[in-house]
């Protein structure tokens, strides 16, 4: 059937985070971590990213508690205080993003599909009016679901009322989302910037590929 919606993943594939690392590497560093540990990663996604906090206190003790560190008021502080200037980095827009989406508006039905925290997503709302680029936009933290979890993509069914095979993932991330919605049964294309993955054929290196190679999905 032919292709009728592309679902994008937001961060790393439409949208950056200024800070050169994982925008929450600091932060991992500061208790002996890395967001680069897939174990640590998945767990501060749970935690940071499955509920929409008013601030990053308790997201931050369940971490903590589920690690196995017992915070005196300095870490507390520290964390507090890194947590609050990591959110508060500015989001960018990768330079062909904005005119990509506006192209392909008239010509598929557009969805946002991303683990985010509610405050990262907050202030890109705000800069970008991201809402406004899209058909459908689902957040983890509004439905407590993440990547590469199945029953995640079923929203976007739900929510489009269209079939596995109308639909394309757009996404940076090998396992999370391109093999995770190849399994679930969507299309799938890999943004690698860094050309990572070269011999992958349904990768891309900037968003201005894309319509060429949806033409040959």
């Amino acid at each position: 059937m032919p292709l009728k919606a592309i679902v994008f993943d937001c961060w790393n594939t439409l949208f950056y985070h200024s800070a050169q690392s994982h925008p929450f590497e600091s932060f991992a560093n500061e208790i002996g971590f890395s967001m680069h540990n897939p174990r640590f990663s998945r767990l501060f996604e749970k935690h940071f990213m499955t509920e929409n906090f008013s601030d990053f206190e308790e997201p931050t003790r369940n971490l903590l508690n589920d690690v196995g560190i017992n915070p005196n008021e300095d870490l507390k502080d520290r964390l507090g205080f890194t947590l609050k200037r990591l959110n508060e980095s500015n989001k960018m827009a990768f330079p062909e993003v904005l005119e990509t989406l506006e192209k392909l508006r008239s010509k598929f039905k557009l969805v946002l599909l991303t683990n985010t925290t509610g405050k990262s997503f907050e202030i890109l709302n705000k800069k970008y009016n991201v809402s406004a680029l899209f058909d459908v936009v689902i957040k983890s933290c509004d439905v407590g679901l993440l990547k590469p979890n199945f029953d995640f993509f079923e929203l976007v069914l739900k929510k489009t009322g269209l079939q596995k095979d109308e639909i394309v993932l757009v996404g940076d991330n090998l396992e999370n989302d391109v093999q995770a919605a190849e399994e679930f049964g969507f299309k799938s294309i890999l943004v690698d910037r860094k050309m990572k993955y070269w011999d992958n054929e349904n990768s891309i290196q900037s968003l201005s590929e894309l319509e060429s190679k949806l033409e040959r999905l």
